[in-house]
């Protein structure tokens, strides 16, 4: 018999000590951890008194598969939501706030939670389901029940039906051990007691004393309120063409990056912003607008059937929203605001906006920045507009539970800036050439992790490194340039294949992305567009998220996936010689080859035909539609609409230009 525990603490050890004394008919007993501590090495000698074994649970990500070999760590990504919404429906869990829409609290918790580690766990619950499938891996179906049993042990785990609902095998059993006498769960009740002043004192602290103390701008009559971090999106470049009036918008961000430089050319060409503080985390280095104004109180009533951890664990998330409601409240009260758009699609805080917009008896807007073309439960939404690249993969917000009225086509929203760069392409390219590249090979990567049990990892990813930088040392006529999903922490990756990657620097055709921007992890100045105009070929290391890979296609540059998840049923599998895809390196650089020594096109390949589905307009004026967009919903507001009229207002306009096919309404979906 096995007993899985995530780590080993006193109370758990108890438990097995006493289960391995009660059951005397057990064969043997071994325990299974999966976080490795200093602790672990003391259990492990008092554990050996009992004649327990004692190892380590490892498993590789890839290996985890269902029975059409798809990598079950993505799949649960795809339909974590699904139970959790079985979960809120079994346990009838209401949100104690009045007048508050249940449907748009139980996607803000479903968000919230999914983002975060779960309750007093060192792991997220997407890990947990993962656990349940390492533990299929344990199974011996040759042993009887009771020795071939294995025992999920859990301590203060919030509903563990969740992980009961997924498991699909009778030989996986879940024991969840409720113990009150613990200094975490006791520091976690207290400041969820304390949560209203904690926060404040939280906020006050944040802002006193700030050598860089923030001008704010007017912010009446602001009516529409743009929400995004201004480094994937500059709002110079954004609003290019002026169809919105540039006082009737203002830009504000919870995460601030842009430094006092960007901050004063934004003043100068008109864009108001400011930083704002809503859920105070890290102190930061700049002063932030702030209210401490509450509208909506929340009352502390228990839902009834659930144990202390479960009812814990649900009070934040409400006290959670609850704060994010009366942040964003104050600020759309503040500005006389009407619409919120927003291009952070995957945070909690902008659902609980999207509620406080509607109390406002405005709307709320969202848009997409990554491909999608699969259910994905992080990204379940609750807005009036979604601005989406096609309306091919309509259904999977459907899947999810999203809540959307309008979904509306624009193109990809990123094609602005696309003329931005061809110039330093250029100029990227001629430096390989003279250094005696003549074909030149691009390289995406989607960034990995060092422990190889909860996603990609680093030993995965840097077999496409290896091999590149192979074929680069053997190859005189090649040029490479890779450009990382997470420069900031590429350089810790090369530093396990240290001597290959100096041996191709050394060939001086070899270029990296290695510099993030603004202390933020990511590069969002060196575009994939402006790596692959520089490039013969394009390689992106994962579907996953194979936004670079379009980006790339959309550019007319030859481009190439590396399926490592076995996606087949993506849109990006071919049946015939055009393919794009592949599983393996040696399948996708022979094809590479061949189109090299063919003298094949862009044309020639399967981008050809499915281009269209992805990006309908290809014309580089994703902005302009979304912009028109909302300066007709600003315009239908001017003219004394209701929020409901403006919506229809609004789309009649932009059909009338673009088609009724580009936009998409939904009914009501009471999921």
């Amino acid at each position: 018999m096995i007993i899985v525990v995530e780590n080993i603490n006193f109370v758990n050890f108890i438990f097995i000590i006493l289960f391995k004394i009660r059951n005397k008919e057990i064969n043997s007993l071994a325990v299974h951890v999966i976080d490795n501590n200093k602790c672990n090495l003391v259990y492990r000698n008092l554990l050996s008194f009992f004649d327990i074994k004692f190892t380590i649970l490892k498993w590789d990500f890839f290996e985890l598969k269902d029975h059409k070999k798809r990598v079950h760590g993505q799949l649960i990504k795809h339909t974590i939501a699904k139970y959790i919404f079985y979960l809120i429906n079994k346990k009838k869990l209401k949100i104690n706030l009045e007048t508050i829409d249940q449907k748009n609290f139980n996607i803000f918790f479903i968000k919230n939670i999914l983002s975060q580690k779960w309750h007093l766990s060192s792991r997220t619950i997407n890990d947990h389901f993962l656990i349940v499938n390492a533990l299929e891996k344990l199974i011996k179906p040759e042993q009887d029940y009771l020795n071939g049993k294995i025992i999920y042990l859990l301590v203060n785990f919030p509903f563990i039906d969740l992980l009961r609902s997924y498991n699909k095998r009778k030989e996986i059993v879940f024991i969840n051990i409720d113990y009150p006498i613990s200094l975490r769960l006791f520091k976690k009740y207290l400041k969820n007691i304390f949560f209203e002043t904690i926060m404040i004192i939280k906020i006050l602290r944040n802002n006193i004393s700030f050598n860089n103390k923030f001008k704010f701008p007017s912010i009446e009559n602001r009516k529409i309120i743009i929400d995004t971090d201004m480094l994937m999106r500059d709002p110079e470049k954004f609003h290019s063409i002026k169809p919105l009036n540039r006082k009737s918008f203002l830009y504000v961000s919870e995460s601030w990056y842009i430094s006092k430089e960007k901050s004063k050319k934004l003043n100068e060409k008109g864009f108001s912003h400011m930083p704002i503080e809503i859920y105070p985390l890290d102190k930061y280095k700049i002063k932030k607008f702030f209210s401490l104004k509450k509208y909506f109180k929340f009352t502390n009533k228990k839902p009834v059937g659930l144990n202390f951890n479960e009812n814990l664990f649900y009070n934040q998330s409400q006290k959670d929203y609850n704060l994010y409601l009366n942040g964003w409240y104050n600020i759309f009260i503040k500005t006389g605001a009407k619409i919120f758009f927003t291009h952070n699609k995957f945070s909690s805080s902008q659902i609980a906006a999207s509620a406080a917009i509607r109390k406002c008896s405005g709307i709320s807007a969202t848009m997409q920045n990554s491909f999608q073309e699969f259910p994905f439960s992080n990204s379940i939404l609750d807005f009036d507009l979604s601005f989406c690249f096609s309306n091919q993969f309509s259904n999977i917000e459907n899947v999810i539970g999203s809540r959307l009225k309008y979904q509306i086509a624009v193109g990809y929203t990123n094609d602005y800036k696309f003329r931005d760069v061809i110039h330093d392409a250029k100029i990227l390219r001629e430096s390989l050439l003279k250094n005696g590249a003549k074909k030149i090979i691009c390289f995406f990567d989607q960034g990995s992790n060092h422990d190889k049990r909860w996603s990609l990892h680093d030993q995965k990813s840097l077999e496409g490194y290896e091999y590149l930088f192979r074929k680069l040392i053997d190859n005189d006529w090649m040029g490479l340039i890779i450009k990382p999903k997470k420069p900031g922490m590429l350089i810790n990756k090369l530093s396990k294949i240290n001597n290959l990657y100096l041996e191709a620097m050394q060939t001086n055709r070899c270029q990296i992305v290695e510099q993030s921007v603004n202390n933020h992890i990511k590069n969002f100045d060196q575009i994939p567009a402006y790596i692959s105009l520089a490039s013969d070929f394009a390689i992106h290391d994962t579907m996953v998220a194979g936004t670079a890979g379009i980006e790339s296609a959309l550019v007319k540059t030859p481009t190439f996936y590396l399926d490592l998840y076995n996606i087949s049923e993506s849109i990006f599998y071919s049946k015939f010689n055009d393919k794009i895809v592949f599983n393996n390196l040696d399948k996708l650089w022979n094809n590479i080859l061949y189109y090299f020594n063919n003298k094949k096109q862009y044309s020639d390949l399967y981008w050809n035909k499915i281009i269209h589905k992805i990006d309908p307009y290809q014309d580089g004026n994703s902005n302009l539609r979304i912009e028109k967009y909302l300066f007709s919903l600003q315009q239908g507001f001017e003219n004394g609409y209701s929020s409901i009229d403006v919506l229809r207002f609004s789309a009649d306009e932009f059909m009338k230009q673009w088609g009724e096919d580009k936009i998409i309404y939904y009914k009501e979906n009471k999921k």
